[in-house]
């Protein structure tokens, strides 16, 4: 009982010790980039007085991040790709993901000494167990979010693609596009919405189309929002009839589309035929030889 104790003392003194490093303030970025960060993490419907006061509230979660980052053997920076990926950019929703990193394990490890206090097990195995399940369990929980939404950007592709070609067509320039799209596309592509207006925004701040939009492409890792990104940048560099190349990548995209239904239909036809042969087929022997083999056993008795 006092090992219990003693661990659960040292588990709150580390929380502690976490949470005093938090409230230090970090001056090693430049100035310099430190303002411009805050400009482009800064709403642009918040007011220019209460905007100091909105970011120094919300600069939670980069003080857990940095905490983090400090520690050898932390994986930080696959963290902050399934946060963006997972569409956590919010701040306060950030430092609930970072928080969850140390009070998963932790709060799981004293579960495990409890019940191990009260059920005899052992003590050591027991809260190794918990910490390593509260360990994996929150960052599968993290990488189930991010493919979550990177398979919902990818099934939103072809409508945005159809999208982009008719706003083009109507003589819209790229930024216009964007911005049709994020704000009138919330409901039909509400992923792909949320991205071109972090990607407007990014613009409005200054940074370059190309490189705003490669950047979303770059944190996304969809390979057709990777390939529609530089069909643009072409296009904008060199010139050329876009709306042709998005056809045509269109066309490509259903294509692969088709190729991956047939795939799916060729794998759950094989998927059905052990499904038969496991449940089907011995009932309909059962149900073909059954009369025939039970008129054997009877005329077997009468003998």
């Amino acid at each position: 009982m006092t090992t219990l104790w003693l661990l659960l003392a040292l588990m709150l003194f580390g929380l502690a010790a976490v949470l005093l490093m938090l409230t230090r303030e970090d001056s090693i970025a430049p100035e310099a980039e430190k303002r411009f960060n805050e400009v482009l993490e800064t709403p642009d419907d918040v007011s220019w007085m209460t905007q100091r006061r909105w970011r120094r509230t919300n600069s939670l979660s980069d003080r857990f991040r940095r905490v983090l980052e400090r520690i050898p053997g932390t994986d930080m920076q696959e963290i902050e790709l399934l946060m963006r990926q997972a569409g956590l950019v919010d701040d306060r929703t950030r430092a609930r993901v970072y928080a969850s990193l140390w009070m998963a394990p932790l709060g799981l490890a004293a579960m495990g000494l409890l019940a191990a206090s009260f059920k005899g097990w052992p003590m050591f195995q027991s809260g190794f167990a918990g910490l390593t399940i509260g360990f994996i369990g929150s960052r599968k929980v993290l990488r189930w979010l991010a493919e979550r939404r990177r398979q919902a950007v990818r099934e939103e592709m072809p409508i945005v693609l159809n999208l982009m070609r008719l706003l083009f067509d109507a003589g819209l320039s790229l930024e216009h596009t964007l911005k049709a799209i994020g704000e009138q596309g919330k409901h039909i592509t509400p992923h792909l919405a949320s991205e071109f207006s972090w990607v407007l925004q990014r613009i409005q701040h200054g940074q370059e189309r190309g490189d705003a939009l490669e950047d979303m492409a770059r944190r996304l890792d969809v390979d057709e929002l990777t390939s529609t990104v530089s069909i643009l940048k072409q296009a904008a560099r060199y010139g050329g009839n876009l709306r042709d190349s998005l056809m045509r990548y269109i066309k490509l995209m259903e294509d692969r589309r088709m190729t991956e239904l047939r795939d799916k239909v060729g794998k759950m036809s094989a998927k059905m035929s052990v499904v038969m042969m496991l449940f089907m087929f011995p009932a309909l022997i059962l149900f073909l030889a059954g009369p025939g083999f039970m008129a054997v056993v009877r005329t077997l008795k009468s003998i």
